[in-house]
């Protein structure tokens, strides 16, 4: 008898699995299988600012279009998306036990918390003319004074509608869904080939 078990942990695959590299100083990459957590819920309610802070061991943000963050061995990273809304990355297969503790935390609260780890992937960018390859089909004001290291925002690229947060100066992630990823990409390649010739 032939064993069919599949281990999915380890056959996963993502859209850009053998994805064409850019030739020039923007480097591109894609920060695989990174676990997704949406949470919606009232930011008034004291109770559940502090559940999801005890849950997540970071407060989550308040101020529009900025990211919290935890370092270390539970890293997690938390977007503001809107005024009820956030979202958690966290490790590849920590997103289970997350979902638990928030589920747990927030019982009889009036929240809704949903694993979206499988709908987006996220393409990291880094060079020195990241932000002028960004400019070309993005149109969020990317001055260092306007969208800071630290900040995030909600909007489009060439027409895949984004999540982009500005890590530090030359270092952006972009997070598209999956359906987009490979279109994305080629755009992303395409554009800083282009810029290198």
């Amino acid at each position: 008898m032939v064993d069919t078990k599949v281990d999915f942990k380890t056959h996963r695959t993502s859209p850009l699995d053998g994805a064409v590299w850019p030739v020039g100083p923007i480097t591109l990459s894609e920060k695989k299988f990174l676990g997704k957590i949406n949470i919606r819920g009232n930011a008034d309610d004291a109770a559940f600012l502090a559940a999801a802070k005890k849950a997540l061991g970071v407060a989550l943000p308040l101020a529009a279009n900025t990211v919290s963050m935890r370092k270390g061995k539970k890293a997690v990273t938390v977007f503001w998306l809107g005024p009820d809304e956030w979202l958690v990355h966290s490790a590849d297969g920590s997103q289970i036990s997350l979902l638990k503790a928030l589920q747990t935390a927030f019982k009889g609260l009036h929240t809704a918390v949903t694993d979206v780890s499988d709908y987006f992937v996220v393409i990291e960018l880094h060079g020195s003319t990241v932000h002028d390859l960004l400019a070309r089909g993005c149109p969020l004001d990317l001055h260092p004074r306007t969208f800071k290291p630290g900040d995030c925002a909600q909007s489009y690229f060439a027409k895949a509608s984004i999540l982009l947060h500005r890590v530090d100066d030359d270092h952006y992630t972009i997070q598209v869904r999956w359906t987009f990823a490979q279109y994305l990409w080629d755009y992303l390649v395409q554009s800083a080939d282009m810029m290198a010739a």
